[in-house]
């Protein structure tokens, strides 16, 4: 194994004491000549110095890491996320963090965690700041590791008005019916199975709640598709059989999500009614323009949020009080006849 190169041996390489390589890596204390400052830090990258992390922590209170903690909750027997971890969004994340000097780890967290399931940069207050990405309630020996640490916390995307970064769902959701009432539809539906479920996630009835608001606000109805309906495939063929015999039936649809999207497209086709001829669509979201890429949606703001979480928890590292929960809007991404 080689051995660490240490500030001693960088000293003893230019002829200079530990403290004047120690400040001149460090860069803080005196100012030194140019030339010295040049020749001790190209000793060190020519012996291969690797500053000691946790030494530095010592000397100035702070890590210099930000934990990134995603959430998981049990349904049905199966573990499934408790939060939206988009490519996009890691993105943000990371860029943020690395643009601050800051390094970004990874923590897993279940909504019934016992103490030992607590990720151990928490138990070992590892990190200068926690980007929560889960929109469940800390368990309790999470609770008391932040408490007793004083570490930030700052939740993405959860139903929380202060230290949280967010999508603008009822945005979202007025933004998607104003484009379908820009394309002349008048006969809107807004489906999410997810409406049906006793613990879902805020932004169903946000975005319910924006599309709600436009349509009002034009004087026409939007009408809710049940969502007991859409969790089943029985119940998806059921809703399509119906619309087919509806002479009123939506000409304009919000879709929550793009399997549901998918789904309900398929019904409907079976039912000889077809995307465009028969009927416009906006997804919430993007992830289903994969299959159809002339779809109309609004596209979530992952990259900015994650940004912003960033931002956020290293003010309230540095001492800012609790931060106003910021919410980030979505963007309309229609298409052209020409577009493929």
């Amino acid at each position: 194994m080689n051995k660490r190169v240490t500030l001693k041996s960088i000293a003893a390489h230019c002829g200079l004491s530990d403290r004047t390589v120690s400040e001149i890596l460090n860069r803080k204390g005196k100012r030194y000549a140019k030339d010295t400052v040049a020749r001790v830090d190209a000793a060190a990258q020519e012996l291969g110095y690797l500053p000691n992390a946790q030494a530095r922590a010592v000397a100035n209170g702070r890590l210099n890491t930000i934990g990134l903690v995603v959430g998981h909750v049990q349904r049905d027997r199966s573990r499934v996320p408790a939060g939206t971890l988009h490519p996009d969004l890691l993105s943000g994340l990371t860029d943020a963090a690395r643009a601050a000097g800051q390094q970004l780890v990874v923590g897993d967290l279940d909504e019934v965690a016992q103490a030992s399931a607590t990720p151990s940069f928490l138990q070992e207050r590892q990190v200068d700041g926690i980007v929560l990405n889960a929109h469940l309630a800390l368990p309790e020996p999470v609770l008391e590791a932040l408490q007793r640490y004083r570490i930030p916390v700052v939740r993405i995307n959860a139903a929380s008005e202060t230290d949280c970064v967010r999508v603008d769902d009822v945005q979202v959701g007025r933004l998607a019916v104003e484009h379908l009432l820009s394309q002349g539809h008048r006969r809107l539906a807004f489906v999410a199975k997810q409406l049906g479920e006793v613990d879902a996630h805020v932004s169903v009835a946000d975005r319910l709640r924006g599309a709600q608001g436009a349509a009002r606000a034009a004087g026409v109805s939007l009408k809710i598709t049940d969502p007991d309906l859409l969790d089943q495939v029985d119940g998806v063929l059921e809703v399509a059989a119906a619309w087919r015999r509806d002479p009123e039936r939506p000409d304009g649809l919000v879709m929550y999500d793009g399997d549901g999207a998918l789904a309900l497209t398929a019904a409907l086709a079976m039912q000889g009614l077809h995307y465009q001829a028969d009927y416009a669509m906006v997804l919430l979201g993007t992830g289903a323009r994969w299959h159809w890429p002339r779809i109309a949606a609004v596209s979530l703001p992952w990259y900015e949020i994650g940004r912003q979480a960033i931002a956020m928890v290293l003010a309230r590292g540095a001492g800012a009080g609790a931060q106003a929960c910021v919410r980030v809007p979505g963007e309309l991404r229609a298409f052209s006849e020409e577009q493929v």
